[in-house]
């Protein structure tokens, strides 16, 4: 850690999370941290669409070996409108032509009113709706591929 430094700071530089950083380095008091201090920084997928990078707090992460991709700013990006119900825990967000509802814990959501199984669950992170991203390809019906070797997850709009 340099001189001015604090974990807000070198997150954002990163691109990871604080919450991210303090688990890396098993950090449990901030005050403990110290100029000259190593910090070890997690690597996480990057998200881009359109070929630009889509830089989100947090972002995209491995859960339980699912690809878990932030929704509201993923959707919102491409061109959609997410709506948080906080009374039933569930997404409403419509995005290249489908209107799609899906809860937290659920395994399934509502795409135009018929039913979808997805790949895994959406969970909650730092207070932001986090969706597998097989599920997001089969919600919206966007094209999305990762790039595993490069750590990568690329997003097409559809035109309009």
């Amino acid at each position: 850690m340099a001189e001015g430094d604090c974990l807000f700071s070198i997150a954002r530089r990163y691109g990871t999370s604080i919450t991210a950083l303090s688990q890396a380095n098993a950090i449990g008091n901030v005050d403990r941290i110290r100029t000259g201090d190593q910090l070890w920084i997690p690597s996480y997928p990057t998200l881009h669409v359109d070929g630009k990078p889509l830089l989100t707090q947090p972002g995209p992460f491995f859960h339980q070996g699912k690809l878990m991709v932030p929704l509201r700013a993923t959707v919102e990006a491409c061109g959609g409108s997410v709506h948080w119900d906080a009374e039933t825990r569930q997404v409403r967000f419509t995005v290249s032509g489908s209107t799609v509802v899906i809860g937290v814990g659920e395994s399934q959501a509502l795409r135009n009113d018929r039913v979808l199984a997805l790949d895994g669950k959406v969970i909650i992170r730092e207070d932001r709706s986090f969706v597998p991203l097989e599920s997001l390809r089969e919600m919206a019906a966007l094209p999305i591929r990762y790039e595993p070797d490069q750590n990568r997850i690329e997003i097409a709009r559809l035109p309009r």
